[in-house]
Formats: structure tokens, sequence, C-alpha cells
């Protein structure tokens, strides 16, 4: 479902709601007349009502805001992973032609690989590795573990470069790892459940104009409906309409390595 554009993941999500909550309403006035509250509670039905809308906008707000924070602190990752290699790129024109020239190259064939393969794995959500694209990486870092410098004056050089190396494992374990849906089954479960109640209570109303209680409680369930949307959307990093886009990675062989 994810893979669709955002206006008809929308358009599906929200308008599925409507459908549904309407569906529900009629169900109650067709089916279970008897329990909808009196016509003279309808004012107190009212106060209660809205103090379950409070609750359950607490929940909404936990949920997307723990959903957001991830989103971008995936974002930020991945541009500092760019940002990473780039350093380590650049740190390695002070190396012999014989280091720097096919590890450059092979950053590059990383990069791309990254991009153009590692990528697509990230999106299905889970932390599986491109093999290709992982061994790559390791070469890469054997080669420069085991260099050894020729003179004491190069050591701190290439201890920078390994610190940077060390780095850069870190912020691709959790590169691949941030692909991973954030929120759990509870949080869903809250969630979903305070929806059922809020919409459950709003068919239990008694209002005059049946045009009017249709009209609330469409806009209601359009309003619950837009919640889901956004939590899906932001839950899966690297998936969906506001999935986060390799483009701090490609700019490197794209921009910068490319300039140099």
């Amino acid at each position: 479902m994810l893979s669709l554009n955002e206006w008809t993941l929308a358009i599906l999500i929200i308008g599925g709601f409507v459908l549904l909550s309407c569906v529900c309403l009629w169900a109650t006035g067709r089916f279970i007349p008897g329990l909808r509250f009196g016509k003279g509670s309808t004012d107190f039905g009212l106060i209660y009502g809205t103090a379950i809308g409070t609750i359950f906008a607490l929940i909404f707000t936990f949920d997307i805001i723990s959903a957001w924070q991830n989103h971008e602190h995936v974002a930020a990752q991945v541009s500092q992973e760019a940002a990473n290699l780039n350093n380590i790129y650049q740190d390695l024109d002070a190396y012999p032609p014989e280091i720097r020239d096919p590890l450059q190259s092979e950053m590059r064939s990383y990069v791309e690989k990254v991009v153009g393969t590692e990528w697509a794995l990230q999106a299905k959500g889970d932390d599986e590795q491109d093999p290709g694209t992982r061994g790559t990486m390791l070469d890469i870092y054997g080669h420069l573990t085991r260099y050894r410098p020729g003179t004491g004056a190069a050591e701190p050089l290439h201890e920078a470069m390994l610190d940077l190396v060390s780095e850069n494992r870190t912020l691709r374990l959790e590169r691949i790892k941030g692909g991973e849906a954030y929120l759990d089954g509870m949080m869903w479960l809250s969630l979903g459940l305070g929806a059922v109640i809020l919409i459950g209570f709003s068919c239990l109303l008694n209002m005059a104009s049946r045009t009017g209680h249709y009209t609330m409680h469409a806009s209601l369930a359009f309003s619950i409906g837009l919640v889901c949307y956004m939590l899906l959307v932001y839950d899966y990093p690297y998936l969906g309409p506001g999935a986060v886009k390799p483009g701090p990675l490609r700019e490197l062989t794209e921009k910068v390595w490319v300039a140099r």
C-alpha cells in the first residue's frame, strides 16, 4: 500500500475511514436504536465526547511525535554518513597513489551500490544488507586497517582515518536499522482502540438533524483517517510518500567527487 503515491494513499485511507464510520452510524440507527442516548442527554454526551477526544488526541500526539522524530533522525543519519564518506574520500589524497586510487575507486563503487541496490532493500522495512555492497565496504575497511604508514608524520592522519572508518561502521548500521517500522504493536493498539471508542461514542449520540449527525460523524472519521495516514507515511522512513531519499549520498558521486 505504501508504494502508492501520496494522493491515492490518502484517498484510500481517509475515504475508507469515512465510509466505514458512516456505515457504523447507519447500522446503529437501523439495528440497535435502543442503545442511543436519549435526546435530553445530548449536551452531556458532548461533554463526555470532548473528554474522550482529548484523550485520543494525547495518544495521537505521542505516536506522531515518536514517528516524526525517528523519521528526522534517519534523515540526519543519511546526511551524516554522506559527510563521513566524503571525509574519508578526501583524506585519501594524503596516501600514496597505490593506496589512494584503488580505494577512491572502490568508494565510488560503494556509494553507487548503496543508492542503486541497497536502498531498495531498506525500503522493505527490515535490516537486510546487500552482500555486494557490504563486501565492497569491508574491502575498504580491510585495506585501511592493514595499512601501515611509512613515516611517523603520517601516523596521526592515519589514526584519524581509522576513527572515520570506525564511525562509518556505526553510521552504516544505523542507516540500515532505520528502515524498520518505529511504532510497535502497543502504540497501534492504543490508537486503534481510541479511534473505535471515539467513533462508537459518536454513533450513540442522538441529534435532531440526521444530516448534521452524518456530517459531524464523517468529519470525525476524516480526522482519524488523516491521523493514520500521517503515521503510516512517517513510520517507515524509507518507504511511502514521505520516504527519506538517498540524495546526500547520490551527490557524492554525481557532484562532489566528480568535481574533484
